[in-house]
């Protein structure tokens, strides 16, 4: 009897000592990223600017219902990133702070990805970089980026008090102007205020053809103005010791998960969608995130708020920067190109995440790839010939800079300044 006992209480032992081991190798930090594994799956959306009131990417919201129906792995963490969407440089550091953070704590045991809009794409951008000076502590690269964050939003404040000025002068003026720009915002999303506000039948049919064009150029004005309330541009120090600041909590945060390196990236996939491109302030680190995919459209002009701002980045092997166009069918031969407000239509949820399969065995051009597609829902299609996207490259500035930092011409060119005119007759 005492020895049945005795075997019971061994085998109790044993079994505990078994479950001790099991929960230590379980829940014990690894300490190098090549031992991780990364058996889940987590998608982050982070939205742009002016859009934390906006449902596209949030339960509910038609893209992002059709995004997690086309999920293969339907057990998908799919995160939102809630910011102030603010048009403020301090906006993207603090947003991109809370993206790193939230990296962190996925890493290691989820496959990331993130899908980012406009200038949440640049948030995701900083999250990579402050992640990366994380590790490295290159305090020449923190110092490089916040001169350039610096300069840029200068850049963005002058350009749009430049034009703001050209248009109303006065503070009853610019009053009315500014009522004009919160129209405008609507306008760009697809409505049609701004333009009650506008005698249409005093344009000519080529502005017809521009509306949602007026209302971009309407937000972009208010984006670049808002800068103004924006400290963080005149003081370049302030803006160092912040990012040195994020790094250091970040390195601590990173060390906590067991991550003294990066021998792996922590991100596989990043789709930007329309994000203004600035390769000196908001470049993405490949360090930290494998595959870049840049898709821009030929008919958003907010993206490169009044020539301030770039479509593509520079070749660069994780970096794809895709072009697409829009077609009602595959069939159809009317061609035509996205707005900045118009990436989160449910045409391009459903079919976002197998673009890295869509180009993947296409030849990269300098440029990238043009990819098709398509209202009815139908599979895109790499375009292969270039005249479809001859009809319509806006390329040209907006508003040409001079030489001497902070001084601008007030030359655009002539579809916008007749718009400029139309809306300073309003005012």
């Amino acid at each position: 009897m005492k020895k049945r006992f005795l075997g019971i209480l061994l085998s109790i032992a044993l079994l505990s000592a078994s479950l001790v081991g099991i929960v230590f190798y379980v829940f014990m930090p690894k300490t190098t990223l090549r031992k991780f594994d990364r058996s889940q799956n987590a998608l982050i959306i982070v939205h742009g600017t002016f859009a934390a009131d906006a449902e596209w990417f949030k339960p509910g919201g038609p893209f992002y219902d059709h995004v997690k129906e086309t999920l293969i792995d339907k057990k998908t963490k799919i995160i939102p990133l809630m910011w102030s969407g603010n048009p403020t440089t301090e906006a993207r550091l603090d947003a991109a702070y809370s993206l790193a953070k939230i990296i962190i704590k996925l890493t290691p045991e989820n496959n990331i990805s993130i899908i980012a809009h406009s200038h949440g794409g640049n948030v995701a951008n900083l999250a990579s970089s402050f992640l990366e000076l994380a590790v490295t502590k290159d305090r020449k690269k923190i110092a490089g980026i916040a001169k350039h964050l610096c300069n840029l939003a200068f850049d963005e404040h002058i350009t749009g008090k430049t034009i703001i000025e050209a248009l109303a002068s006065g503070k009853e003026q610019q009053d009315k102007l500014a009522k004009v720009l919160r129209f405008g915002q609507h306008a760009a999303a697809g409505t049609s205020t701004l333009f009650k506000w506008i005698n249409i039948s005093s344009l000519n049919q080529s502005l017809k053809n521009f509306q949602k064009k007026v209302g971009s150029l309407a937000t972009t004005l208010e984006m670049c103005s808002q800068e103004d309330e924006d400290p963080t541009y005149k003081d370049v120090g302030l803006i160092e010791n912040r990012i040195k600041n994020i790094c250091d909590t970040l390195r601590t945060a990173l060390h906590n998960s067991g991550i003294f390196n990066l021998e792996e990236t922590l991100v596989d996939k990043a789709y930007l969608m329309a994000c203004p491109v600035n390769e000196e302030a908001y470049r993405p680190s490949t360090h930290v995130i494998e595959n870049v995919y840049n898709i821009y459209s030929h008919g958003d002009v907010v993206q490169r708020v009044l020539g301030v701002y770039k479509r593509t980045f520079s070749k660069n092997k994780a970096i794809k920067n895709i072009s697409i166009s829009v077609k009602p069918r595959p069939q159809d031969q009317t061609v035509s190109y996205l707005g900045h407000a118009e990436f989160d239509t449910p045409f391009i949820g459903k079919w976002l995440l197998t673009i890295p399969e869509l180009v993947t065995h296409f030849q990269h051009k300098e440029n990238g790839v043009d990819l098709e597609f398509y209202k009815d829902f139908s599979r895109p299609q790499v375009v292969t010939n270039p005249q479809l996207f001859n009809e319509y490259r806006p390329e040209r500035t907006l508003v040409a800079k001079s030489t001497k930092r902070g001084k601008l011409k007030n030359f655009v060119n002539p579809l916008i300044e007749n718009v400029l005119n139309q809306l300073k007759k309003l005012v």
